[in-house]
C-alpha cells in the first residue's frame, strides 16, 4: 500500500503549556457524525499516544494547537461533514502548512474521494500533489476486519505489531482487552459502554442517546478488587462510577455497577457483557 507523501516534518515538539503534551497521533474529526468511530481508533491504538478531543480535560483552541504540534502524525477521519466543518478545515490548513505527515482515514460506508471533492481550495491544491494518495478503510461494523485496518495503521506509523492475527499475541496489545457492555439504568434509560482494561487501568466510554460519548477513567485493580471510575471532562466531574466486573469474560454475564454524583442522581446499572476482545 502506498504512502501519502509530504514534506519533511517540522522541527521537534514545543514546550508543552497542557498535560502531558507529547502525542503520536492527533485525530481529526467532525464531532457530530463521527465521535464514536474517532473514539474506537484512540482505543484500537492502544499502544500509541493518541489527542483526541472527547478525551482531553482541555479542549481550548490552544490545546488543540498544541495537540497538533506536539503531535507526530495528523490522521484525519473523513466523513460527508469534515470539509463542511469550519473546526475542521482549520486543522487540515494547519497540518498541511506546517508539512505534518498525514493519514486519510474513511469508514467504509463513506466514499473517500467524493468527501476530498467537498475540501477548500487550499485542500485541493495540497491533494493534487499527492502521487499517489491513500485513503485506509475501516470497517468498523466487523471487528476482525477493523483489527486488519488498525494493523495497517499502525504498520504505516512505523510501530511494531507483532504475528499477524490468529498467531501469538500480537506486541500492540499490550494485554490490553476491550468489554462491551449494555446497560439498563434504574431511570429506565439503556446505554452502551466501552471498557479498556490494560494492567490496573481502566478508560470507560458511554454512548450517550444524542451521539455524545462520556468519558470515565480510573482503576481496576483485579478480577476480584473493585473498580473505581471517574469523570475526566467538565460536564461530569464528580461523578465516577463503582463495580466488580464478572471474574469471566463470556458474554452474557450480567453484574451490577453503581453510577454516583451524577446531575440526575445516584443510579444503579444492570449490565450485560456483550463481548470481550483484544485490539490492535
Amino acid at each position: 500500500m502506498a504512502t501519502v507523501q509530504t514534506s519533511p516534518a517540522s522541527p521537534g515538539p514545543l514546550p508543552a503549556r497542557f498535560n502531558p503534551g507529547a502525542w503520536e497521533v492527533y485525530i481529526s474529526h467532525a464531532q457530530a457524525e463521527a465521535q464514536a468511530e474517532a473514539v474506537a481508533i484512540s482505543r484500537a491504538l492502544v499502544a500509541h499516544r493518541c489527542w483526541l478531543d472527547v478525551l482531553m480535560d482541555d479542549v481550548s483552541l490552544p490545546a488543540m494547537d498544541e495537540g497538533m504540534a506536539c503531535s507526530g502524525t495528523f490522521l484525519a477521519l473523513l466523513t460527508p461533514s469534515y470539509f463542511r466543518t469550519e473546526s475542521q478545515v482549520r486543522e487540515f490548513d494547519r497540518a498541511v502548512n506546517h508539512h505534518h505527515p498525514m493519514l486519510l482515514v474513511c469508514p467504509s460506508h463513506h466514499d473517500a474521494e467524493a468527501i476530498l471533492d467537498t475540501a477548500p481550495l487550499s485542500v485541493q491544491v495540497w491533494r493534487a500533489a499527492l502521487t499517489p494518495r491513500t485513503v485506509f478503510v475501516l470497517e468498523f461494523a466487523d471487528p476482525a476486519a477493523f483489527a486488519v485496518g488498525i494493523r495497517r495503521i499502525a504498520e504505516e506509523l512505523g510501530y511494531p505489531t507483532g504475528p499477524e492475527p490468529g498467531g501469538e499475541v500480537d506486541a500492540c496489545c499490550l494485554g490490553a482487552t476491550d468489554l462491551s457492555i449494555t446497560v439498563a439504568s434504574g431511570s429506565g434509560n439503556q446505554y452502551m459502554l466501552m471498557l479498556r482494561l490494560q494492567g490496573d487501568s481502566a478508560t470507560m466510554t458511554k454512548q450517550n442517546p444524542d451521539g455524545s460519548v462520556t468519558t470515565f477513567k480510573g482503576r481496576a485493580p483485579n478480577r476480584q478488587g473493585t473498580m473505581r471510575l471517574d469523570g475526566i471532562q467538565a460536564s461530569n466531574r464528580g461523578a465516577f462510577i463503582m463495580g466488580q466486573l464478572p471474574s469471566g469474560r463470556t458474554p452474557g454475564q450480567q453484574f451490577t455497577l453503581q453510577a454516583n454524583a451524577f446531575a440526575n442522581g445516584d443510579q444503579t446499572w444492570e449490565c450485560t457483557l456483550t463481548d470481550s476482545v483484544q485490539v490492535y
